[in-house]
């Protein structure tokens, strides 16, 4: 609903930032978020598996706790669809639940799967992001420590001599 738009616009205020969500409710509550706080940006009804944009369009991507709502299928073609629209060397990072660290963290976030659709969670749980990353052509590196479940992961657009 526009929490990250705005706290990404108020540490870069002069940076071009594009918003996209499915659903237009969302997309309006953004909207008005963003006007009250005199702050712009372009927002885009759309879905990570069909990104609206021109191919190596954006700089970075950044994604926060939809991947454990998407099937595993879904998860897979967004990020080829991600690193589609990032330019060379562009990064995408990707916040979401990741694989339980402790036997806490796995007995919490095995109850909130059964809430979330298990099946969905399976790749998180299992740890399978990364992996997924790395298919799609992603060098993948986890730069900090996880929040509460959360994983962050930086993929990095890597791109062949060949042009792939």
């Amino acid at each position: 609903t526009g929490a990250l738009l705005l706290e990404i616009k108020s540490k870069y205020p002069n940076t071009d930032i594009t918003g996209i969500d499915a659903d237009p409710k969302v997309l309006r509550i953004a909207n008005n978020k963003l006007g009250n706080a005199g702050m712009g940006a372009r927002l885009v009804e759309g879905l990570a598996q069909d990104l609206p944009f021109h191919s190596n369009y954006f700089t970075l991507v950044v994604s926060t706790l939809i991947f454990h709502h998407l099937k595993t299928e879904t998860k897979k073609e967004a990020i080829r669809e991600i690193f589609r629209v990032l330019k060379d060397d562009g990064r995408f990072l990707l916040a979401d639940l990741g694989k339980p660290v402790n036997i806490k963290s796995q007995i919490l976030l095995n109850i909130g799967s059964i809430f979330d659709g298990k099946s969905n969670m399976r790749d998180n749980l299992a740890g399978k992001l990364p992996l997924f990353l790395q298919e799609a052509g992603f060098r993948v590196t986890e730069p900090g420590s996880r929040y509460r479940g959360v994983q962050f992961l930086m993929a990095k657009k890597i791109v062949s001599e060949k042009g792939f």
